[in-house]
């Protein structure tokens, strides 16, 4: 892990993407590493792996600075999780068996 954020890394800073608790000992323990420096320019995010990278590239690209892109990453999910909340105390089954 700690390879793969020094290869990545610059000082607009480095967003890691985290999906099994593993990753996130192994990215905890590369921050260790590092120096104070590079540290301060890393940030670890809780964001679902494919949306939370979408969400990234597309402020990054933008020119967005690490903190927005690490809050657009976390968020990713958060129109979907909106649209899914149930309404009613008895939501609906997501697929519906088809009767023939």
């Amino acid at each position: 892990m700690q390879q793969a954020i020094e290869s990545v890394y610059s000082d607009a800073g480095v967003l890691v993407l985290m999906d099994l608790g593993s990753a996130v000992l192994s990215a905890e323990t590369a921050l260790e590493f590092l120096s104070d420096e590079r540290r301060a320019r890393v940030r670890l995010c809780a964001a679902p792996l494919i949306e939370g990278a979408v969400a990234a590239v597309g402020q990054a690209l933008a020119g967005a600075d690490l903190d927005t892109v690490a809050r657009e990453a976390q968020n990713a999910l958060s129109a979907k999780l909106a649209h899914l909340q149930p309404s009613s105390p008895h939501p609906r089954p997501f697929l519906q068996p088809s009767r023939r």
